[in-house]
């Protein structure tokens, strides 16, 4: 016992160089009615309220406003028909009283007053105000209309509302509100669809960039679809958790309210990524976005840490969690954007970089996101087998037939060992894995048939046709020196297989030891071992030609320092991730995780748009 603590506390430099995955994702939840005081709290709108109430002055109704508000209000409301400076008011009295009549019947029709004021009041407001920060003063009505509709929308789904084919009337002071589904947008989506949505707002996110929450107009949610028996095949690549998509809710109101008569409102609930603007008085604006949040809810909890630790060192607990996570539901049309984590690592080191392409309204319409989790224990060869077998399940599951976008094109993006990864599925490697490995024939071995079969599959290995392009972030093309060094051996120790590989790879050099080359490194098959600069796996892929046509780019990091071609990373030198056929290469002034940088981010998405251009 004492003899593996002392090995553990010795691995740990190496897990803290090569896990970089950060700390975990939180998301807690708060109601949101707390949410909405939190932010009325704030000068802004203190300004706008004594506004309000100078305004409800100056138009007699401000002892009427004390004695029956909703009265006030009304009248309020029928005299900005004709003076439409009297809408802020409107808005602001109507929030107001929202905020007081919660729990009642009344908090609906009240925050739709409110949504409706604010709309016609921000739909003056100049476009390049309307897209500034969300604490920006002027684009205050604009915020207000924001969450005025996200209140709405919170408590019209919770009690059952969203989900009717004919519209209903909801009572409001100075005209009642005919409410409808607007089912026929562009970008709509079911609300039935979702079992619960999640005012943004009311999520206190850390962990996760705020790069990705984008100002605009509609109130942001989370729509979640959670795992179930019965949507087993729907959700079989999903999260623990199932789908946890962004959604924008609009309420259009087509026309100013007459006095006294109804008022029609449109609810809308558009998924940004296939929309990006909406019709907002006389121009276009920017749908409000936020890809950070519903990703923040899938992963809150996770640790990183733990995840990639235990990957590394326990594979065969881990093979339970493995597999190829989709970001949303499975699109036909969206090509797949897969990203492969490293050593000690997991998917959960995307989390940034995923919600800032999916942020992205030209990206996020063309691809779809998808996280391989392997135990990155497994020597690489075990790992791209993996990666092999999730691929073609995902095509039984959804085309058969291999007909779809998804299936025909892809990009892959890989940091570190799972670049290596990456670069084996646009690698012609044919038969030189296996004379890396031995000097005979494959057909001399002593082994089962099935034994044989799975064998050859891990040693003669074709590319990938579906993938298209691939970016490889820190990756040791050439090997790490670190694996050969003493932590290295530790770490290699402490790494536990699964007992049918063990016994696999036993079996093999038991009844074959002379036909390989090296039988002593093969009976225990690491990643550790397979990053080693001379192991077989590196001669094969090193010795291969990339696929004709098939572009892949660099990212490389050098610690700020600006010393490339002499750079490292501090675990992977230039010389070892540098490619002479990449399409690109940038060099970012960051440790390993090159991923990271802002510089990264950017240069992922010139890539990904390069490649629409491309097709």
């Amino acid at each position: 016992m004492k003899r593996s603590f002392s090995l553990l506390a010795a691995l740990i430099p190496i897990t803290v160089v090569l896990t970089h995955c950060g700390s975990t994702v939180t998301a807690k939840r708060m109601d949101p009615k707390q949410a909405w005081r939190e932010w009325r709290s704030d000068e802004g709108w203190k300004r706008e309220h004594a506004a309000a109430l100078a305004q409800l002055r100056a138009a007699g109704l401000d002892v009427l406003y004390k004695k029956q508000p909703e009265q006030a209000l009304a009248q309020l409301r029928a005299m900005a028909v004709t003076k439409p400076e009297l809408h802020s008011a409107v808005a602001i009295v109507a929030a107001d009283l929202a905020e007081k009549r919660e729990g009642s019947a009344a908090a609906r029709g009240l925050w739709l007053v409110a949504a409706e004021g604010a709309s016609f009041a921000a739909k003056e407001t100049p476009r390049e105000v309307l897209l500034a920060d969300n604490a920006a003063p002027a684009r205050f009505m604009a915020d207000l209309y924001n969450r005025a509709v996200g209140q709405f929308v919170n408590l019209d789904f919770a009690a059952g509302g969203l989900r009717g084919a004919r519209p209903v009337t909801i009572p409001a002071p100075g005209g009642d509100f005919t409410v409808g589904l607007d089912r026929a947008a562009s970008g709509s989506v079911d609300p039935a669809w979702f079992d619960e949505l999640v005012l943004t707002d009311s999520v206190n996110v850390k962990g996760l960039t705020d790069d990705a929450r984008l100002p605009g107009v509609g109130a942001t949610f989370a729509g979640l679809r959670k795992r179930t028996p019965e949507r087993e095949k729907e959700l079989a690549f999903a999260g623990k958790r199932g789908f946890s998509l962004p959604i924008t809710a609009l309420a259009k109101f087509p026309m100013h309210p007459r006095a006294g008569a109804p008022s029609r409102v449109d609810i809308a609930l558009i998924d940004p990524t296939v929309r990006r603007e909406i019709p907002f008085g006389t121009r276009p604006i920017p749908l409000s976005r936020d890809s950070s949040t519903p990703l923040a809810l899938q992963m809150s909890g996770v640790s990183a840490s733990r995840l990639g630790l235990g990957g590394f060192l326990r594979v065969e607990d881990s093979m339970k969690k493995a597999g190829l996570y989709m970001l949303r539901p499975y699109d036909p049309n969206r090509i797949p954007v897969l990203m492969i984590h490293g050593l000690q690592s997991s998917p959960i080191i995307w989390r940034n970089l995923a919600a800032e392409l999916q942020a992205d309204p030209a990206i996020s319409a063309r691809y779809q996101f998808w996280v391989m989790y392997y135990p990155s224990g497994m020597a690489i060869a075990y790992s791209r087998q993996l990666i092999i077998d999730k691929l073609k399940a995902v095509r039984e599951n959804y085309d058969p037939q291999g007909r779809d976008l998804a299936s025909r094109e892809m990009v892959v993006i890989g940091h570190s060992m799972g670049g290596v990864l990456s670069r084996s599925l646009i690698t012609d490697v044919g038969d030189r894995f296996w004379t890396a490995i031995s000097s005979k024939d494959f057909t001399d071995l002593d082994l089962s048939p099935d034994k044989r079969e799975e064998l050859r599959e891990l040693v003669f290995f074709k590319p990938v046709p579906q993938v298209k392009r691939a970016v490889f972030f820190s990756a040791p093309h050439r090997g790490a020196e670190m694996a050969d060094g003493w932590l290295g051996r530790l770490g290699a120790r402490l790494v536990r297989l699964p007992v049918t590989i063990v016994k696999t790879q036993i079996s093999l050099v038991t009844l074959n030891a002379g036909l390989l080359r090296d039988p002593a490194s093969m009976t225990r098959p690491n990643s550790i071992r397979s990053l080693s600069p001379g192991a077989p796996i590196y001669k094969a892929l090193n010795s291969s030609p990339f696929v004709p046509g098939v572009p892949y780019h660099t990212v490389v990091g050098d610690r700020g320092k600006g010393d490339t071609p002499n750079s490292t990373d501090g675990f992977v030198p230039y010389s070892s991730s540098h490619l002479a056929g990449a399409e690109s290469e940038l060099i970012v002034p960051t440790g390993h995780g090159s991923y990271e940088s802002p510089l990264s981010v950017e240069e992922t998405k010139r890539i990904l748009l390069k490649h629409l251009r491309g097709r």
